[in-house]
């Protein structure tokens, strides 16, 4: 269930959202943190973002592989809204959930993590890339998913922050919509190759 889960265009403490981007200042807010589009998704054609989560300081030496969950920046991915409404027999049913969601760990030796997600709605798939290493060895490989586009509820594109991310002040979370099939063929060969992307 997504407890915190407000619109691109919604305020919270210590959060400036501007067009496409996110800004954390500083301050307490709810965390992780789920931002959604404002829009729900198109039941045809397709979605490609580009994401970027940057946070100041990450992208060090890691100790001890079984920390993984403190590297951590965000998730990306699909939340379905509206699913359920609370009733008197399931008072605490959850009206928002992910549908989709792949976790980003940050990039090894890297501030930033970026990934490309790729929504097509004719198929039912979502294709997330991304330059996100769980370990200096390990690499991540692109993950497609089903989508269950019958399902109660509309599709809504979301980017979270987790605690990490959002607990540091100048982290930067952007989103942009790509297009042009030949920016995302480029972006794709550099991400899947695992080298940096001017975003």
């Amino acid at each position: 269930a997504l407890d915190h889960l407000v619109p691109y265009d919604g305020p919270a403490p210590g959060l400036v959202v501007i067009g496409g981007s996110v800004h954390v200042r500083g301050g307490a807010f709810p965390t992780p943190l789920a931002l959604t589009s404002v829009v729900p998704l198109p039941s045809t054609g397709r979605v490609r973002l580009i994401v970027r989560i940057f946070v100041p300081g990450s992208g060090g030496p890691r100790r001890r592989a079984w920390e993984a969950g403190h590297y951590n920046l965000g998730s990306v991915g699909l939340v379905r809204i509206g699913v359920q409404a609370p009733s008197e027999s399931a008072p605490l049913a959850p009206s928002n959930t992910w549908a989709v969601k792949s976790d980003l760990v940050e990039s090894w030796l890297k501030e930033d993590v970026v990934a490309g997600v790729d929504y097509d709605a004719g198929s039912g798939t979502l294709v997330i890339h991304s330059n996100s290493h769980a370990s200096v060895h390990t690499s991540f490989e692109a993950q497609t998913t089903a989508v269950d586009n019958d399902a109660p509820g509309e599709l809504y594109f979301a980017a979270q922050l987790l605690r990490k991310a959002a607990a540091t002040p100048q982290s930067i979370l952007s989103v942009r919509e790509v297009v042009d099939d030949a920016e995302w063929s480029s972006f794709i060969n550099h991400i899947d190759r695992g080298q940096m992307w001017n975003f």
